[in-house]
């Protein structure tokens, strides 16, 4: 009995480590993820804040080509849906919206994109980016500007 004591069962932390690494390598998997979306997310969100400040639909789409740089894959762009539009309720506010269909690292149920979208504003008479006055999901944004 003594011996039993002295000498406790080996092996057991192999099954348990065993029984745990589908786990570890999902949450493992689940942060890589995450981070990839929120780097994609600031990316764009940035290229919009850029765009706004110009207040001019052209000059945000330049501005886009050239600062989209979440285009993993030069052979295959990922297009970015510009929206422009100024509200009659704020004359000195320009509204940008950007839609843009991220393909994950990992596919999650099946899903091949998932969408993001950024919205921004910018007072035409200072050239400086303000907070939305209204919620941006309210607004109806139309068609995306055409290349």
């Amino acid at each position: 009995m003594i011996k039993a004591l002295t000498h406790p069962q080996k092996g057991q932390v192999v099954v348990f480590s065993i029984l745990l690494m589908p786990l570890v390598l999902g949450i493992m998997a689940l942060v890589i993820e995450t981070g990839n979306m929120y780097v994609y997310y600031s990316e764009l969100q940035h290229t919009a804040d850029i765009a706004v400040v110009t207040c001019d639909e052209t000059a945000a789409k330049n501005v886009i080509a050239k600062n989209n740089t979440i285009n993993i894959k030069p052979d295959n762009p990922v297009k970015i849906n510009l929206y422009c539009k100024t509200l009659s309720e704020y004359p000195d506010c320009f509204f940008i919206k950007l839609e843009k269909d991220v393909t994950p690292l990992i596919k999650v149920f099946g899903e091949t994109k998932l969408p993001l979208k950024v919205y921004a504003a910018a007072s035409r008479s200072e050239k400086k980016l303000v907070s939305f006055p209204t919620n941006p999901k309210n607004i109806n944004w139309g068609d995306p500007v055409a290349d």
